[in-house]
């Protein structure tokens, strides 16, 4: 379980794109520092992109994701061979 003392909220002036990256730098060099990195500009990332983005940062807090409904990562694999 997280629990956040204290929440740093940064608002930068750039896409969600940069943001994101620059949220996940702040995590490597200040590791056990809580940083939201807000943008004021468009999204420019695709769904896949944004969330590869937030499962690392979810990493970087040690939050452990869980899917909402089971899949079959064998499928997955079939599915992806296939295309």
């Amino acid at each position: 379980m997280l629990t956040v003392a204290a929440l740093h909220i940064i608002t930068l002036d750039t896409g969600a794109r940069k943001a994101l990256e620059v949220n996940l730098e702040l995590q490597r060099r200040f590791p056990g520092i809580h940083v939201v990195v807000k943008w004021t500009q468009g999204m420019d990332l695709s769904q896949e992109e944004l969330v590869d983005y937030l499962v690392e940062e979810c990493e970087g807090w040690g939050i452990q994701g869980k899917s909402a409904t089971s899949f079959s990562s064998v499928e997955v694999v079939r599915e992806v061979r296939e295309e």
